[in-house]
């Protein structure tokens, strides 16, 4: 069983308040499913800016080993399908072509996040954003090392 928590909005963007619900309920409800969903078919800059700060966040919480929520977008494309994901976005192209193959996981609610956060936040896939964070960190701790050494 999940526990699920979704901020709605009809044909109106997402606002700092919503955020911040979003914000308390991840707090209060670890490892709970959280979406994101508009019926408007895209998300305005701003609402894609604040999401995927949040998204981010928990992906680095996951990374970290900390308590984490998938964050999941659904958009009118998504809402207004007679045929579900990822069968609604078969004849969208692009991002949402390639996403097409992980339809065998996509019942996953961690794996429906990372697709959403691909297709509508702009987001590598998780495993190449961990694996980019990690690459960061040890050169990071290299540089570390070098400084203390050459003091």
């Amino acid at each position: 069983m999940h526990v699920v928590h979704a901020e709605c909005k009809s044909f109106n963007g997402f606002e700092p308040r919503d955020l911040q619900r979003m914000k308390v309920l991840a707090e209060a409800f670890p490892g709970s499913v959280l979406i994101f969903a508009t019926m408007s078919n895209e998300l305005r800059t701003t609402d894609v800016q604040a999401i995927r700060s949040f998204a981010v966040t928990q992906r680095r919480n996951k990374l970290r080993r900390k308590s984490s929520n998938p964050v999941i977008i659904l958009t009118g494309t998504e809402l207004f399908s007679e045929r579900g994901v990822p069968k609604c976005w078969e004849d969208k192209g692009g991002k949402y072509k390639e996403l097409i193959k992980l339809s065998f996981r996509l019942a996953e609610f961690s794996t429906l996040a990372d697709a959403t956060q691909q297709i509508y936040l702009g987001l590598p896939s998780y495993n190449d954003w961990s694996d980019a964070e990690r690459k960061k960190k040890r050169q990071k701790r290299g540089q570390n090392r070098e400084e203390l050494v050459s003091r």
